[in-house]
């Protein structure tokens, strides 16, 4: 019996102490002091380093793909300088369609895939309004006044081109302060790409304006120095589009209340839309703004930059070899040549003009507008048009300039090439009034 619990002690002292050595190795730190890590974080850590390189690899892919290819600029260049060497026989102008050899579109009177052919019975017009006298300056600053656009950019109808709508404000007044022709400080300035639209938003916004009980019926629109001058009735809205030292000597800059100017009638570009009115008003200004951008169509940022471009142009070379310079020595000998011929005549007579001192050119000179006001003098000849149009000219009818049809009007800002044709025909018809009255 004695056996037998000194061996149950025994027993339970060897399991105690086998409790105790189990307890003691589950407290114990793992060698080195430190405790194990679990598995399953060495495997995330390299998961998560290929999961960063698979969207890096996958974004740079991505984004390379959508960028242009270099050089894309270079083609749109090599395209436009291509159409440029095309001179079609200097009676044309030429455009190139990708890939293909540029094709020719001739002026009226010229025909053939060069354009070195002549239309004999052709008919010179002189009824437009283009100033197209103005372009061979525009062929010697092609690099200053040419512009590549990306063909993702102006994507945006509105609000897309503040910052070049605000670059054209600055640039068109410091055309004005160069030009000397208009006072524009302390005046807003608002464009629109149509001149009916500008004009309707003064309208309006001159209507508005008028508090009186009894507001006007009438806002009158004076085309200053082309027509009859207004009789300063108020409001008056004034046409300066042609008051530059190209035209007319510059007495004074213009001051009126509301100018209206034309991108035209400067730089011959009539191919591009942009007319722009300098307000003095603030009200005013704010309403025909209003007007312009809830009832017209915005100037696009193609035409603006455009716009830009050529007015900085004709900033940096103001001078000797300005377009202004170039633009009055061309008229002034397209007038000579015109003075010369008729002063023979006694059926036909030129408007008068009166020589003035220009305060751009600082001398005294004689205007050169871009049309001339011609008088049929003889009792037979009541329609000075039809005249015309029998010696193939077309001319513009005086009735629609509130004169009447013993005056004829002829454009004289045409290419060289109608200018001699024109005074061909012309010559044509002054020598076959030497026969009848021989």
């Amino acid at each position: 019996m004695d056996q037998i619990g000194s061996s149950s002690k025994r027993l339970k002292l060897t399991m105690a102490s086998s409790s105790t050595a189990v307890a003691a190795a589950e407290s114990q730190p793992s060698s080195g002091g430190r405790r194990r890590r679990r598995p399953g974080l060495k495997l995330l850590l390299p998961l998560f380093f290929s999961l960063f390189l698979n969207v890096f690899f996958a974004s740079y892919l991505f984004l390379s793909f959508h960028q242009p290819a270099p050089g894309w600029a270079r083609y749109a260049t090599t395209e436009a300088e291509a159409a440029a060497a095309a001179g079609c026989s200097g009676h044309g102008r030429a455009f190139v369609l990708s890939g293909e050899t540029p094709v020719c579109e001739c002026e009226a009177c010229y025909t053939g895939d060069d354009c070195s052919w002549p239309v004999l019975d052709c008919a010179v017009d002189a009824d437009g309004e283009d100033s197209l006298f103005l372009e061979p300056f525009w062929k010697q600053h092609a690099a200053g006044s040419s512009v590549v656009l990306p063909g993702w950019h102006s994507m945006n109808s509105r609000d897309s081109h503040r910052i070049i709508s605000g670059e054209i404000e600055r640039h068109i007044h410091l055309l004005h302060k160069a030009a000397s022709n208009a006072m524009t400080d302390g005046k807003f300035i608002v464009f629109g790409s149509h001149p009916a639209e500008l004009l309707n938003a003064l309208a309006h916004a001159v209507s508005a304006n008028n508090n009186s009980s009894t507001p006007p019926n009438v806002v009158e629109h004076v085309t200053s120095l082309n027509a009859r001058e207004g009789d300063g009735g108020s409001p008056v809205i004034f046409d300066r589009s042609y008051y530059w030292p190209h035209y007319y000597p510059i007495a004074a800059p213009a001051d009126e209340g509301i100018m209206l100017f034309s991108i035209s009638k400067i730089t011959g570009h009539a191919g591009i839309g942009f007319w722009w009115a300098a307000i003095k008003d603030e009200k005013i200004y704010q309403r025909a703004a209003e007007y312009m951008t809830s009832n017209a169509v915005m100037v696009s940022p193609d035409t603006q930059l455009r716009v830009l471009k050529l007015i900085k142009v004709m900033i940096s070379e103001k001078g000797a070899g300005d377009i202004f310079k170039f633009g009055y020595t061309t008229l002034k000998a397209r007038w000579s040549q015109l003075h010369k011929l008729l002063a023979t005549s006694d059926r036909f007579s030129l408007h008068p003009f009166s020589p003035n001192y220009c305060s751009y050119f600082k001398t005294v000179r004689d205007p050169t507008p871009a049309y001339a006001w011609l008088k049929c003098e003889m009792d037979e000849d009541k329609d000075c048009q039809a005249v015309m149009r029998k010696f193939n000219i077309i001319s513009g009818s005086g009735k629609l300039f509130e004169g009447d049809n013993r005056y004829t009007r002829l454009n004289l800002c045409m290419t060289n090439d109608h200018f001699e044709l024109l005074m061909m025909r012309m010559e044509a018809m002054v020598s076959k009034e030497w026969i009848s009255s021989s």
